[in-house]
């Protein structure tokens, strides 16, 4: 924006902020304005044309122009996931939870194209007002991978991220997820059903430290502990396909996947295998999304708290806003394990498959 138009805009909106020029009255004439902010009649013109069409002020027919309303202050952007199960969890209870507390949500999902969105999160840091809040969901799986978006996201001076993967970018306020919490609900739920053979989906390849790989680890040391075994599985070991052979190879009668897509194309694929379930393998899939029951059997699954989550990012913004200190470490959410027909008894050593 030109230096002369801010000028322009920041005199009348001010003024409109401060009350001086109340809801419903009448704006000084344009000669006036342009010599109170020191810029000429057009520019002034500019201005309250901008305005006019952000609604702040209308041109009322032999009355002048009249101010309609204050502009949003309290402003947030919120930058979704390339994730859809979390989006089609935490949306919704973040945008309800933040319009509660008095915040304006503006919403940017990550195009195909991230050069998109991160053009879009600029528009958002320009003009006379810009948001200066920014939440994203998951940036782990987005904005690290594209160093725009990456600097976009960094304009922006109060932050808020919830991760799976624990990440939070510099000067960012995180919340993530108990995945030891959740390891541990897993672990119970089917070492509880007689099950002590089982996988874990831990992500693309070893070495990884994402939350699939923490969970993995978790349930591994839980199982060692209850004289059970854990076997980790890679996106590299050919996937599903690789890991149903593994379940009759090695007689694993229990798998964790990674999300609940992957663990009803597991249940899809065992019978390609003469696998059933869950008289064969017990199936549990995470994040609860709402295909959990209408697969068949129906999902277990580990179930995200997204009103806690969403409350918990207002709580960090609301502190933020109000330059209240924060506690360093990051907010951590509980799970909840929903137990449905993909788990069952472990089969006994006499079953046949």
């Amino acid at each position: 924006m030109q230096p002369l138009l801010h000028q322009a805009r920041s005199c009348v909106v001010d003024a409109i902020v401060s009350g001086e020029f109340a809801i419903g009255s009448t704006l000084p004439a344009c000669a006036v304005l342009s010599e109170r902010a020191g810029c000429s009649p057009g520019t002034v013109q500019r201005a309250l044309a901008e305005l006019a069409n952000e609604g702040l002020i209308d041109r009322v027919r032999n009355r002048g122009t009249v101010v309609v309303r204050k502009p949003v202050t309290k402003r947030v952007c919120l930058l979704l996931a390339q994730d859809a199960h979390l989006n089609l969890l935490l949306q919704q209870a973040v945008f309800e939870t933040l319009s509660a507390l008095g915040f304006h949500v503006e919403v940017v999902p990550i195009t195909v194209d991230p050069a998109g969105s991160a053009a879009h999160l600029r528009t958002l840091r320009s003009g006379s007002f810009p948001v200066e809040h920014l939440i994203t969901i998951e940036p782990a799986g987005s904005v690290i991978f594209h160093r725009d978006l990456a600097d976009a996201c960094a304009q922006f001076p109060q932050r808020v991220d919830f991760s799976l993967e624990s990440f939070s970018m510099p000067g960012s306020r995180l919340v993530s997820v108990d995945h030891l919490n959740a390891s541990g609900q897993v672990v119970r739920h089917l070492l509880g059903l007689g099950h002590r053979r089982i996988a874990v989906l831990a992500g693309d390849q070893p070495g990884e430290d994402g939350f699939a790989a923490v969970s993995a680890q978790a349930c591994g040391e839980l199982l060692t502990t209850a004289g059970a075994q854990c076997f980790p599985h890679y996106m590299a070991q050919d996937w599903l396909d690789g890991l149903c052979k593994r379940m009759v190879d090695e007689r694993i009668t229990a798998c964790w996947a990674l999300n609940d897509m992957h663990a009803m194309n597991l249940i899809g694929l065992c019978p390609r295998y003469g696998l059933r379930v869950p008289e064969d393998v017990s199936i549990v899939g995470r994040f609860d999304t709402p295909w959990s029951v209408q697969c068949r059997p129906q999902l277990t699954s580990v179930a995200l708290d997204a009103p806690a989550i969403a409350r918990a990012i207002g709580a960090a913004l609301s502190a933020i806003s109000a330059a209240r200190p924060l506690n360093r470490p990051p907010v951590m959410i509980a799970t909840t394990l929903i137990a449905r027909g993909s788990t069952g008894p472990a089969p006994t050593a006499t079953s046949t498959r």
